[in-house]
C-alpha cells in the first residue's frame, strides 16, 4: 500500500465466454455445474487479498486474511482459490511485469483469474476483488506529494476498467463480483503529536479521494463496492477512549484493526481481516457467520 517514511510503531481479453454463476443468500449451489463438482470462490488482488500479517519476528506470513474468513460465509462445499499477490498494482496484474508472483500457464494474475473463470464454468460462486493502493508506495502521502498521487491516479484509472471488464467478460452477468475500497492506516501519525496530527489528515484526504474514484470505477462497470474505508470509520474524527487516552474514533480503529500503532505496519490484524470479510459478506449477500 502507501509509503510510510516517518512512522516506525496480452492475450488477456480475447477469449469470450460463456460461464454460469449464482449466489444466493444461502449460498445454492444446486444445478450449476455437473454432479460432484466442486464450487470455488475466487480472491484477487494485492498482499490484503493475500492476507499479509507480520509474523512477529520482522518477516510476513500470507494465507490468512480476508479472503479466509470470507470463506466461511459460503458454507463447507466451497473451496478458495486465492490468487492474491503482495506488492501488485494494477499494471502488473494485467502483464506480469514487475509481479513478485509467478502463475503456471498465464502472464499474470488477471490472465490467471479469467483463464480459471473460464475453464470452471458453472463452479465460482464469487470472485472478490482489491488492487491500486500499491500504486503510491513511491508517493509521499504525508508531505503530500501530489504531482505523484494524481499521476498514480491516473494510471489506476486508465487500467482499472479493462481489469473489470475481463473479469466481468470471463462470469456471467449472474456472477457477483466485489471489490474493496481502502482503510487509512496512516491515520496512526496522529500519535506522533501536532505534526503527525496534520500528517494524519492530510492522509486521511489523499485515501478518501482514491476511495471515491475507485468505488466510481467499480459502480460504472458493474462491480458490487464492499466500502472498508466506511468500515473503519475512516472519516469519524468523534472523540473516544481507548486505552486510558483519548482519541478520534478513525485512529482507534486503525490501532484497533491493523498493525500499524502496534509495529508500524500497514496490514490488517485478525480483527481487521475479519471487518473486511463481514463487510464483503453484506456486499455479496452473504448470510452472516457469527464469532464465538
Amino acid at each position: 500500500m502507501f509509503k510510510n517514511k516517518n512512522l516506525v510503531i496480452p492475450g488477456l481479453f480475447t477469449a469470450a465466454l460463456i460461464f454460469c454463476s449464482s449466489l444466493a443468500a444461502a449460498v445454492d449451489t444446486t444445478e450449476l455445474a455437473p454432479s460432484g463438482a466442486p464450487f470455488y470462490y475466487l480472491a484477487l488482488g494485492d498482499s490484503l487479498a493475500a492476507g499479509e500479517q507480520p509474523d512477529g519476528e520482522g518477516g510476513q506470513i500470507v494465507g490468512d486474511g480476508y479472503a479466509e474468513r470470507l470463506l466461511s460465509h459460503f458454507g463447507p462445499d466451497v473451496e478458495l482459490v486465492n490468487l492474491g499477490c503482495s506488492g501488485e498494482t494494477t499494471s502488473s496484474m494485467i502483464y506480469g511485469i514487475g509481479s513478485r508472483c509467478t502463475y503456471p500457464g498465464a502472464v499474470s494474475q488477471l490472465d490467471a483469474a479469467v483463464q480459471f473463470l473460464l475453464t470452471h464454468p458453472g463452479q465460482v460462486m464469487a470472485v472478490t476483488l482489491n488492487i491500486g493502493a500499491d500504486h503510491f508506495s513511491g508517493c509521499e502521502i504525508d508531505a503530500p506529494d501530489t504531482t505523484c498521487l494524481v499521476d498514480q491516479a491516473a494510471t489506476v484509472s486508465a487500467e482499472l476498467p479493462p481489469i473489470l471488464y475481463a473479469l466481468r467478460r470471463a462470469a456471467e452477468p449472474e456472477t457477483k463480483i466485489a471489490a474493496m475500497t481502502y482503510y487509512d492506516p496512516f491515520l496512526a501519525h496522529w500519535l506522533l503529536g501536532e505534526e503527525g496530527r496534520l500528517q494524519a489528515e492530510l492522509t486521511s484526504l489523499a485515501v478518501t479521494s482514491f476511495n471515491l474514484l475507485e468505488a466510481s470505477i467499480y459502480t460504472a462497470q458493474g462491480v458490487r463496492v464492499a466500502h472498508i474505508g466506511d468500515a473503519f470509520e475512516t472519516l469519524n474524527q468523534q472523540p473516544t477512549i481507548y486505552r486510558g487516552r483519548v482519541m478520534p474514533t478513525n485512529v482507534v480503529r486503525i490501532c484497533q484493526f491493523t498493525w500499524m500503532c502496534e509495529l508500524g505496519d500497514i496490514h490488517a490484524n485478525d480483527a481487521g481481516y475479519q471487518l473486511i470479510a463481514d463487510t464483503f459478506a453484506e456486499t455479496l449477500g452473504l448470510p452472516v457467520v457469527f464469532q464465538f
